[in-house]
């Protein structure tokens, strides 16, 4: 239960930290944007402090508003190349401030994607935990204290936290590799009057290994003991592969023969 408690925890300062990156990543797109105003802005007035000066120093220009034809050619005449700059100018203004926008909206897209992933994982592990204790308390020899649910929960949703919830191509493996130590024992079991070769002690530790990679702690015992520990759970593993892989051909734990 500590290391739910700990994923729990990391879960949440995870949460936290995207909470951060969206404000950062916001104040910064602020100060890229009144970075690129102030640049701009900068850029036109000098623009227009130059067209002062070229009024004060030509007599031939006044100020005044015109509309006319002639006033039009005049102002071609004597401010062609600053129009044009002007012009280029505000056009790459305006993609500067379109990239700006595409760029902060990917962002906060991502972060609003990653953040999702984040909760529809941390509501499943808390479902399957749920879930679990439920089960547990159905059985009297387990302990849930003696059960990481996280690493048992990482067997069936391996990919959560990418928001994937549909492989169970690792589950299917580490059932089959379980199994295999099942048919072992029951081979041995059931040739037990030929050759006398069934250990009970060599079981109880492949069966040992084999539930610890499934986030099961259990401890050596008497044969009856263990046999009883040992059915609840695979009835328990069993119980989770029914309920949370519903419509998905995965295999489930075979049936001993060496009780």
């Amino acid at each position: 239960m500590c290391e739910f408690r700990f994923e729990l925890c990391r879960n949440f300062f995870s949460e936290l930290n995207f909470y951060i990156s969206d404000l950062f990543c916001f104040f910064k797109s602020k100060t890229i944007l009144f970075s690129t105003c102030a640049l701009f802005a900068i850029f036109y007035c000098i623009l227009f402090v130059n067209v002062v000066i070229q009024f004060l120093s030509d007599s031939t220009l006044n100020w005044g508003f015109c509309f006319t034809n002639k006033c039009l050619e005049v102002v071609d005449l004597n401010f062609k190349y600053m129009i044009y700059l002007t012009k280029e100018v505000t056009v790459f203004f305006a993609l500067c401030l379109t990239a700006i926008g595409v760029r902060t909206g990917l962002h906060t897209y991502k972060l609003s994607l990653e953040n999702s992933m984040m909760n529809n994982h941390n509501t499943n592990l808390k479902v399957f935990i749920d879930f679990c204790n439920v089960e547990v308390n159905k059985h009297e020899l387990l302990e849930a204290s003696k059960i990481n649910y996280y690493n048992l929960y990482n067997k069936f949703y391996p990919f959560s936290r990418e928001g994937r919830f549909n492989h169970f191509d690792i589950l299917r493996r580490d059932i089959v590799r379980l199994n295999d130590g099942i048919n072992e024992s029951n081979l041995e079991f059931l040739g037990m009057e030929v050759n006398k070769s069934f250990k009970f002690k060599n079981h109880q530790s492949r069966v040992i290994r084999s539930v610890r990679d499934f986030g099961f702690s259990i401890e050596y015992h008497n044969r009856t003991d263990f046999y009883k520990i040992e059915i609840q759970i695979y009835k328990f593993i069993n119980a989770l592969i029914l309920h949370f892989s519903v419509g998905v051909d995965c295999i489930q734990i075979n049936n001993v023969k060496y009780g």
